[in-house]
């Protein structure tokens, strides 16, 4: 049996484990929000990119399709409750 000694130093151990994980979590979010942002914002770049290709190649099916499949997957940024900003 571990004597109480040990004890403490595992559950330190665990607590400072525990710290690590939910900073790293709190990295991991940010940088997916900002991933998130970055693709959300430069759809609009997308838009006119497919615009002047449409009209350079005369085909119109070119910018219909690509909103037609931005307008079936609406965007989500999921916001986790259970990361604690510092």
């Amino acid at each position: 049996m571990a004597g109480l000694k040990q004890i403490k130093i595992k559950i330190g151990a665990m607590k400072k484990s525990q710290t690590v994980t939910k900073a790293m979590e709190a990295v991991s979010a940010a940088k997916m929000r900002k991933a998130q942002t970055t693709a959300l914002n430069g759809r609009a770049y997308a838009r006119a990119a497919a615009a002047v290709l449409a009209r350079v190649s005369g085909s119109r099916d070119l910018v219909s399709r690509s909103l037609e499949r931005e307008a079936s997957r609406p965007p989500e940024i999921p916001q986790p409750e259970h990361i604690h900003h510092f």
